[in-house]
């Protein structure tokens, strides 16, 4: 009797210690399924795609040595590193009250951002000296928010969880959820021209005011050449060093503020459709050129009459017109004076 209840005894202990790591275990994966928002290993991040509720969506890709937007532009490192800073650093509060649930889930669903983070992986991997058949590998997929009440938290849900959590960032007061912008212009990379003296092929520089001062500068290999003005054929005999010089002014030329769908169409419109002071063309040895025309910008104030009205021109900024269009930006004049050049500059 007393042997049967010893038996049942353990296995009662047996039966308890079961239930409980049981319930231990399922209570820890659901924890880590509703808030692995983290990813540690930013390095390993190849591909960010962000879509809100109105089809606007970006593509940010890792390419070789910088980040690039939609496959067209190059986007603002700094900018890059604040959101991988939040991938890394992103830690979960707790999860959503029950009695607040509903509503932040119809919140979510009219307002949120996907986004979604690629990584490089491998299908067959072994420790650290096996990697064969790289691919790119969905390994998140979260939906972003908007703040909490008081602004210090951020709502996120985790796709296939089945609650969202408030987020925050330790030592950074505030929500994070304009991290993630749809808006290409706000990732760009405000520089007009980008490249390095090594990969540009030919620099044309039009200058309208001073027809003869314009030029074509050539390089093959390390030897330039020049034409200048209508001349058709070109020259050997200039100074190489300036030639140099004026390539290495365009390996970082900024912009000042993108106006294209913040100024009024008609006015831009009316700008382009003018003569431009200067156009620029830059050619890289891959192919890719770069063309930009710059004009007048009117100013709000008359230096001279101490007045204010759209009668004077800025002394200090240009528009921009970057490649027939894509872009319309704001130009400081001081940036650009070592552009502006006239061709009688480089001879000997």
């Amino acid at each position: 009797m007393k042997r049967n209840k010893f038996m049942l005894l353990i296995a009662a202990i047996i039966v308890g210690v079961a239930v409980y790591l049981l319930w231990n275990h399922s209570n820890s994966t659901l924890k880590i399924k509703n808030s692995a928002f983290a990813v540690r290993d930013t390095a390993s991040i190849r591909k960010i795609f962000i879509a809100d509720k109105e089809n606007n969506f970006i593509t940010l890709k890792r390419e070789d040595g910088y980040w690039s937007i939609n496959d067209k532009h190059i986007a603002n490192n700094r900018q890059l590193d604040m959101l991988l800073e939040t991938f890394r650093k992103i830690n979960v509060a707790r999860p959503v009250s029950k009695s607040g649930y509903k509503n932040i889930i119809k919140d979510m669903a009219a307002t949120s951002k996907k986004v979604e983070i690629y990584v490089d992986s491998y299908r067959i991997k072994i420790g650290d000296w096996l990697k064969l058949f790289p691919y790119l590998k969905l390994e998140k997929t979260m939906y972003v928010g908007g703040p909490t009440q008081d602004n210090q938290g951020t709502y996120m849900l985790l796709e296939g969880a089945d609650y969202p959590c408030i987020t925050y960032i330790p030592s950074f007061r505030g929500f994070i959820s304009t991290r993630f912008d749809v808006n290409a212009d706000n990732w760009k990379l405000y520089s007009l021209f980008k490249a390095k003296e090594e990969n540009i092929s030919s620099i044309e520089m039009i200058n309208n005011q001073q027809p003869k001062e314009s030029f074509i500068l050539n390089k093959n290999g390390n030897d330039y050449s020049i034409k200048y003005g209508q001349n058709t054929e070109y020259e050997k005999n200039l100074n190489k060093i300036k030639a140099y010089n004026y390539y290495i002014n365009y390996k970082d030329v900024r912009f000042e503020a993108i106006l294209k769908d913040n100024i009024d169409k008609h006015e831009m419109d009316s700008v382009c459709s003018s003569k431009p002071l200067y156009i620029i063309k830059l050619m890289q040895n891959d192919g890719t050129e770069t063309k930009v025309r710059f004009f007048n910008m009117k100013s709000y104030f008359d230096e001279n009459n101490l007045t204010y009205g759209l009668t004077t021109v800025d002394s200090d900024r240009l528009y921009a017109e970057v490649n027939e269009g894509e872009n319309f930006v704001m130009v400081q004049r001081g940036t650009l004076q070592d552009l502006f050049v006239k061709g009688s500059y480089f001879k000997n």
